[in-house]
């Protein structure tokens, strides 16, 4: 009897932990160890991946609720510098001058030096990865005397081999392609290429250092770096206009989820954001100081944060304090999801959902571990009241779960709707 008690002591607080964290509003710590992570990225709506500096990694397959600590294999005896995530098996890791590319999620590498034109070095600051086989790395060639070469090389079989795509101006802290052919990189120096990188030509600039580049269209680009200063071209890269944010902090990365909404992290735990392509921009409550490196959103609400000293911040309602009493302000008002029927339940529950606009719908169980045990809808749904069964025990569902309290999970059109608990007793 004791040891059942202590059990339902242990799954409550469990419990009490996972819950909170989707009801909490505005940005949600979830510091997870000590080391510096390097970037985060998230390949769709549920599974994300973070990058330690000391090459190890982070998945979460469950939208942020645990994660799960990966080896990355790589021996190299060298702090990461970044690193980019395209898909559950392709992903890289950039080392000063070298390069790491795996196609079969870490079991093989194919290794990648970028050597100086002298007796310099190579330094890379970042990689873009367009696909499985094309990818871009950008930095400088330290090689010759006290001169400094802004390098640009390309990839197009999973980083097997590399050429020089560009060696142009000075060094080059940031590239990003809009798709196969149009690429900008940058350091406040822009230079943009058109045909997949076979030429590169100067095309504006800002007189700030800029360390990230953010691209929600063709002709809309977005910059931050230096001096908490945020720049933006809606020509293509030819004209800029610089927006001063709250505070003189660097900015060290940025997203736009859409045309109009983005945002920027940096030092001291600043997350700024725009609702209004640039216009203006708004300094959000964090509750840290430590500093942000890399920022993901996987729609305008949906985000999360990395950076120093093991630090993991999380949103799903874009950053924005609402009041968490109130629970008609944390899901859309165009959709709802209602506590199952019967719970406690054995061997099965029906649980329903509100649909006030066509919709596609995700709807998942997770045990208490945050396993994903079930999805019981994934398709594109009309206006209306639904209900799904639940059943422990059918074979295409959930054939012998064990007594437990477990968690229903309801996605619409890829954004965090709600989850609720439910209770399986044999």
């Amino acid at each position: 009897m004791k040891t059942f008690i202590k059990i339902l002591i242990v799954i409550s607080l469990n419990l009490i932990f996972i819950a909170n964290a989707f009801s909490q509003s505005g940005w949600v710590n979830q510091t997870f160890g000590t080391r510096k992570y390097i970037t985060i990225n998230y390949i769709n709506s549920l599974t994300g991946y973070i990058a330690f500096d000391d090459k190890k990694i982070l998945k979460t397959t469950n939208l942020s609720l645990n994660w799960t600590v990966l080896n990355s294999n790589i021996l190299l005896d060298a702090t990461v510098i970044d690193a980019q995530f395209y898909n559950d098996n392709v992903y890289a890791f950039l080392f000063g001058g070298i390069i790491f590319i795996t196609s079969n999620a870490g079991l093989t590498w194919n290794q990648g030096n970028i050597f100086p034109v002298g007796n310099g070095y190579v330094y890379l600051y970042a990689i873009d990865l367009l696909n499985s086989q094309t990818g871009y790395v950008c930095g400088a060639d330290f090689g010759i005397g006290d001169y400094l070469d802004g390098i640009i090389y390309k990839t197009t079989n999973s980083g097997v081999n590399w050429f020089q795509s560009a060696r142009i101006g000075f060094y080059y802290t940031d590239i990003k392609f809009i798709d196969e052919n149009t690429g900008y990189a940058t350091n406040g120096s822009v230079i943009k290429t058109t045909n997949g990188g076979i030429n590169w030509g100067y095309i504006g600039s800002v007189n700030y250092l800029v360390l990230s580049i953010s691209l929600p269209s063709s002709d809309t680009i977005y910059m931050c770096g230096k001096e908490g200063k945020i720049h933006r071209s809606i020509s293509g890269g030819v004209n800029w206009t610089t927006f001063q944010t709250a505070g003189n902090d660097t900015l060290k990365d940025m997203h736009f989820a859409n045309a109009k909404t983005g945002y920027a992290v940096g030092d001291s735990g600043v997350i700024v954001k725009t609702t209004n392509a640039g216009e203006n921009w708004t300094l959000q409550f964090t509750g840290t100081t430590k500093n942000l490196k890399s920022i993901c959103f996987i729609n305008k609400d949906t985000g999360f944060v990395v950076g120093d000293s093991g630090i993991i911040l999380r949103t799903y309602t874009g950053g924005v304090m609402v009041n968490v009493n109130n629970e008609s302000e944390l899901s859309p008002e165009n959709y709802s999801l209602e506590q199952n029927y019967p719970n406690p339940f054995n061997p099965a529950t029906l649980i329903g959902y509100n649909l006030d606009v066509r919709s596609f719908v995700k709807l998942t169980v997770y045990d208490i571990l945050g396993n994903e045990v079930v999805t019981l809808v994934n398709k594109k749904q009309e206006a209306g009241r639904y209900q799904v069964r639940f059943e422990a025990g059918i074979k295409n569902q959930s054939a012998n779960l064990p007594s437990g309290i477990y968690f229903y999970s309801m996605f619409a059109d890829g954004k965090y709707i709600d989850t609720k608990k439910c209770l399986l007793v044999k």
